[in-house]
C-alpha cells in the first residue's frame, strides 16, 4: 500500500514538472504571450516591408520595359 502511494506521489510530481503545471504564474503567461505577439508583429512588419520593396522593384522594371517598347 505504501509503495502504491509513493508511486502515485512521484508520478504526479514528475508530471507537474514535465508539463509545467503550477510553475508559471499568470503574469509570466501574459508576459510570454505579449512577447509572442510582439515577435509576430515584427515578422509581419518585415514581410510587408519586403513585399512593398519587391513591388516597387517590379513596377520600376515593368515601367522600364514598357518605356523601351514604346520608344523603339
Amino acid at each position: 500500500m505504501m509503495i502504491m502511494m509513493l508511486t502515485t506521489v512521484v508520478t504526479l510530481t514528475w508530471q507537474k514538472q514535465c508539463y509545467g503545471w503550477g510553475t508559471e504564474t499568470a503574469e509570466d503567461m501574459v508576459r510570454n504571450e505579449a512577447e509572442h505577439a510582439k515577435n509576430a508583429a515584427e515578422t509581419a512588419k518585415k514581410m510587408a516591408s519586403d513585399a512593398a520593396h519587391d513591388t516597387k522593384d517590379k513596377t520600376a522594371s515593368w515601367a522600364g520595359w514598357v518605356s523601351d517598347k514604346i520608344s523603339t
